[in-house]
Protein backbone atom coordinates (compact mmCIF):
# COMPACT_ATOMS: atom_id res chain seq x y z
CA UNK A 1 0.00 0.00 0.00
CA UNK A 2 1.01 3.74 -0.51
CA UNK A 3 1.38 6.36 1.43
CA UNK A 4 1.44 10.01 1.80
CA UNK A 5 2.55 12.40 3.56
CA UNK A 6 1.23 15.94 4.18
CA UNK A 7 1.08 18.62 6.92
CA UNK A 8 -1.41 18.61 9.34
CA UNK A 9 -4.13 20.89 10.03
CA UNK A 10 -5.19 21.89 13.30
CA UNK A 11 -8.46 20.35 12.50
CA UNK A 12 -6.26 17.03 12.15
CA UNK A 13 -4.89 16.83 16.12
CA UNK A 14 -7.31 15.09 17.45
CA UNK A 15 -7.25 12.02 15.22
CA UNK A 16 -3.21 12.20 15.04
CA UNK A 17 -3.33 12.04 18.68
CA UNK A 18 -5.61 8.85 18.79
CA UNK A 19 -2.88 7.49 15.88
CA UNK A 20 -0.65 7.90 18.68
CA UNK A 21 -3.04 6.53 21.49
CA UNK A 22 -3.18 3.60 18.57
CA UNK A 23 0.15 3.26 18.16
CA UNK A 24 1.27 2.86 21.74
CA UNK A 25 -1.25 0.18 21.76
CA UNK A 26 0.50 -1.83 19.18
CA UNK A 27 4.10 -0.81 19.62
CA UNK A 28 4.34 -1.12 23.12
CA UNK A 29 2.71 -4.28 24.42
CA UNK A 30 5.32 -6.35 26.73
CA UNK A 31 7.32 -2.64 26.71
CA UNK A 32 5.25 -0.61 29.06
CA UNK A 33 2.97 -1.80 31.59
CA UNK A 34 -0.55 -2.66 30.54
CA UNK A 35 -2.09 0.36 32.50
CA UNK A 36 0.29 2.80 30.86
CA UNK A 37 -0.54 1.38 27.67
CA UNK A 38 -4.20 1.38 28.23
CA UNK A 39 -4.32 5.04 29.22
CA UNK A 40 -2.90 6.18 25.84
CA UNK A 41 -6.15 6.76 24.65
CA UNK A 42 -7.18 8.49 27.73
CA UNK A 43 -4.42 11.54 27.40
CA UNK A 44 -4.99 11.42 23.68
CA UNK A 45 -7.30 14.77 24.31
CA UNK A 46 -4.59 16.32 26.21
CA UNK A 47 -1.71 15.51 23.91
CA UNK A 48 -3.80 16.94 20.74
CA UNK A 49 -4.21 20.14 23.23
CA UNK A 50 -0.54 20.24 23.64
CA UNK A 51 0.03 19.84 19.83
CA UNK A 52 -2.63 22.81 18.83
CA UNK A 53 -0.45 24.77 21.13
CA UNK A 54 2.72 23.81 19.74
CA UNK A 55 1.42 24.54 16.19
CA UNK A 56 -0.30 27.77 17.05
CA UNK A 57 1.98 29.33 19.79
CA UNK A 58 5.11 28.55 18.24
CA UNK A 59 4.30 27.52 14.83
CA UNK A 60 5.34 23.61 14.81
CA UNK A 61 4.99 21.69 11.93
CA UNK A 62 2.98 18.30 12.20
CA UNK A 63 3.47 15.56 9.94
CA UNK A 64 0.63 13.08 8.87
CA UNK A 65 1.35 9.82 7.23
CA UNK A 66 -2.03 8.76 4.98
CA UNK A 67 -3.19 5.50 3.34
CA UNK A 68 -4.78 5.65 0.19
CA UNK A 69 -8.29 6.82 1.66
CA UNK A 70 -6.66 9.66 3.62
CA UNK A 71 -6.96 8.01 6.82
CA UNK A 72 -3.82 8.91 9.10
CA UNK A 73 -1.47 6.29 9.89
CA UNK A 74 1.41 7.87 11.20
CA UNK A 75 2.23 11.30 13.10
CA UNK A 76 5.61 13.24 13.54
CA UNK A 77 7.06 16.40 14.45
CA UNK A 78 10.00 18.07 16.01
CA UNK A 79 10.43 21.35 18.05
CA UNK A 80 13.05 23.11 19.40
CA UNK A 81 15.07 21.42 22.54
CA UNK A 82 13.28 21.24 25.70
CA UNK A 83 16.14 20.72 28.01
CA UNK A 84 19.19 23.38 28.82
CA UNK A 85 21.95 20.30 28.48
CA UNK A 86 20.28 19.08 25.23
CA UNK A 87 22.95 17.98 22.53
CA UNK A 88 21.17 19.79 20.02
CA UNK A 89 18.58 22.63 19.47
CA UNK A 90 16.02 20.51 18.09
CA UNK A 91 14.21 17.31 19.20
CA UNK A 92 12.19 15.13 17.52
CA UNK A 93 9.06 14.90 20.18
CA UNK A 94 7.00 12.54 18.03
CA UNK A 95 7.53 9.47 15.06
CA UNK A 96 4.55 6.98 15.97
CA UNK A 97 3.53 5.01 12.63
CA UNK A 98 0.66 2.13 12.70
CA UNK A 99 1.39 -1.40 11.98
CA UNK A 100 -0.05 -1.30 8.56
CA UNK A 101 2.12 0.75 7.75
CA UNK A 102 5.56 -0.28 9.44
CA UNK A 103 8.09 -1.72 6.73
CA UNK A 104 6.84 0.83 3.91
CA UNK A 105 9.74 3.06 4.10
CA UNK A 106 6.91 6.19 6.04
CA UNK A 107 8.63 6.62 9.06
CA UNK A 108 12.28 6.96 7.30
CA UNK A 109 9.99 9.32 5.17
CA UNK A 110 8.53 11.06 8.19
CA UNK A 111 11.46 11.13 10.00
CA UNK A 112 13.21 13.37 7.39
CA UNK A 113 10.03 15.75 6.99
CA UNK A 114 10.35 16.52 10.91
CA UNK A 115 13.99 16.97 10.48
CA UNK A 116 16.03 16.87 7.31
CA UNK A 117 19.26 14.98 6.94
CA UNK A 118 21.98 18.05 7.96
CA UNK A 119 20.33 18.55 11.24
CA UNK A 120 21.81 18.15 14.47
CA UNK A 121 19.25 16.54 16.32
CA UNK A 122 17.92 14.52 19.28
CA UNK A 123 15.48 12.21 20.57
CA UNK A 124 14.15 10.14 23.76
CA UNK A 125 13.24 6.84 23.13
CA UNK A 126 11.28 4.39 25.75
CA UNK A 127 14.64 2.00 27.32
CA UNK A 128 14.07 -1.60 25.85
CA UNK A 129 11.86 -0.57 22.89
CA UNK A 130 14.80 -1.73 20.58
CA UNK A 131 13.17 -1.93 16.87
CA UNK A 132 12.57 2.49 17.92
CA UNK A 133 16.42 1.75 18.74
CA UNK A 134 17.39 0.20 15.44
CA UNK A 135 15.36 2.93 13.63
CA UNK A 136 16.91 5.63 14.91
CA UNK A 137 20.41 4.25 14.63
CA UNK A 138 19.53 2.90 10.51
CA UNK A 139 18.91 7.17 10.35
CA UNK A 140 22.23 8.28 12.31
CA UNK A 141 21.48 8.54 15.95
CA UNK A 142 23.36 6.84 18.35
CA UNK A 143 22.67 5.86 22.40
CA UNK A 144 24.67 9.39 24.41
CA UNK A 145 24.76 7.71 27.73
CA UNK A 146 21.85 10.03 29.23
CA UNK A 147 18.67 8.34 30.40
CA UNK A 148 15.74 9.60 32.75
CA UNK A 149 13.04 8.28 34.75
CA UNK A 150 9.35 8.49 33.17
CA UNK A 151 6.94 10.59 35.77
CA UNK A 152 4.38 10.40 36.38
CA UNK A 153 2.75 8.26 33.82
CA UNK A 154 5.09 5.30 34.17
CA UNK A 155 6.87 5.31 37.90
CA UNK A 156 10.06 2.88 37.58
CA UNK A 157 10.07 3.70 33.68
CA UNK A 158 13.10 5.04 31.95
CA UNK A 159 13.59 6.91 28.81
CA UNK A 160 17.59 6.93 27.06
CA UNK A 161 18.32 10.06 24.46
CA UNK A 162 19.76 9.47 21.25
CA UNK A 163 21.53 12.46 19.41
CA UNK A 164 22.71 12.92 15.55
CA UNK A 165 25.50 15.19 15.14
CA UNK A 166 25.31 17.47 11.88
CA UNK A 167 26.99 15.28 9.02
CA UNK A 168 30.69 15.62 8.74
CA UNK A 169 32.53 16.84 5.18
CA UNK A 170 34.58 13.75 4.88
CA UNK A 171 36.11 15.45 0.95
CA UNK A 172 37.94 18.30 3.04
Amino acid sequence: MAFKIREARLSDLDAASRVRAHAWRESFAGVLPDDVVANAEAWAPAVAERWASAMLDRGVTFWLGVDAAGEIVAVAHADAAGEADAPASLELKTLYVLDAAKGSGLADALLHRAISDDLPAYLWVIEGNDRAIAFYRKNGFELDGVSRPIEPGWPGGRQVRMFRPAPTDDAA
